[in-house]
């Protein structure tokens, strides 16, 4: 699977930072590459995504149907995302914070110091 890459852990990461949320549907939506009809309506066309880009069929899978798994994605696999959507690095993710149990959007701060961020002792 060129260009994707997988790990153990993330879990911990994910709730202590928030998440990257991707907008491929959205952007692929504006270039007309959605399931029209039967169950998958709505859901990016794979298969007419991997056509356009040249990025892997299966990449593309755990991209766009389980991107809570995937860790990393290389700049080269980025370049032909942005290729084919016509859109800049940006415009295919966003973060997103947790808020905590009592409200606080968790990391809302900045660390002053280093001694201040997760896991520097």
């Amino acid at each position: 699977m060129k260009g994707l890459t997988q790990g153990r852990g993330t879990q911990r990461n994910i709730l202590t930072y928030g998440r990257i949320v991707t907008n491929v549907t959205e952007l692929a939506n504006r270039r007309g590459l959605l399931i029209q009809k039967g169950p998958h309506a709505g859901k990016v066309n794979i298969q007419a995504l991997h056509r356009l880009s040249g990025v892997s069929t299966a990449t593309l899978w755990y991209l766009l149907r389980k991107p809570e798994t995937f860790v990393a994605l290389d700049f080269h696999t980025l370049a032909k995302l942005c290729f084919a959507l016509d859109c800049q690095p940006g415009d295919l993710f966003r973060y997103e914070r947790f808020p905590s149990a009592d409200g606080v959007v968790v990391g809302a701060g900045k660390p002053q110091h280093l001694d201040d961020l997760p896991g520097v002792e």
